[in-house]
């Protein structure tokens, strides 16, 4: 745990994490605190018989974490280069817990994440992890959506 307030920033590599990471550097850029980059690495669901799992699940997990802490360190290094105080830190297991216990734990002052135009079918059959995320937070969530593109209708 650090000596200060941090900002919470789960971030999946997906295309709203530019958006996200850059929100991040502008409330901690006003705030202060350190901005703490957090990578879920979400085992996939288990199929197959005891034996599968056992046997592949495993190696299947450090590959994801492996490839993903790379990536991690690539936005670590983006962030540092814009605010003087970042970490990044990975976690496995399911994002939605994972984020409410990362806060806790560096005691969040803010959670920054994204948000995905996912459809509400979508939302309901699988769950979102940021309404995941607003049950459990114990600090207030900022969620920032993707920048819409340029062909995008302006509303008006």
């Amino acid at each position: 745990m650090w000596g200060m307030d941090s900002i919470l920033v789960p971030i999946d590599f997906s295309r709203v994490t530019r958006c996200v990471v850059t929100e991040a550097i502008r409330l901690a850029s006003r705030r202060g605190g350190r901005i703490v980059l957090l990578h879920v690495v979400n085992p996939p669901g288990l199929a197959g018989g005891a034996d599968a799992v056992f046997t592949e699940l495993a190696p299947l997990i450090e590959s994801l974490q492996d490839a993903a802490a790379g990536e991690l360190e690539r936005w670590r290094l983006f962030v540092g280069k814009r605010y003087r105080d970042v970490d990044a830190v990975q976690a496995a297991g399911y994002p939605a817990l994972e984020i409410g216990r990362a806060a806790r734990k560096h005691r969040a002052r803010y959670i920054v994440m994204g948000s995905h135009g996912h459809t509400g079918f979508y939302d309901l059959l699988i769950g979102s992890t940021t309404s995941g995320v607003l049950r459990r937070a114990p600090c207030p969530l900022v969620v920032v959506r993707d920048e819409p593109s340029r062909d995008a209708p302006r509303g008006g």
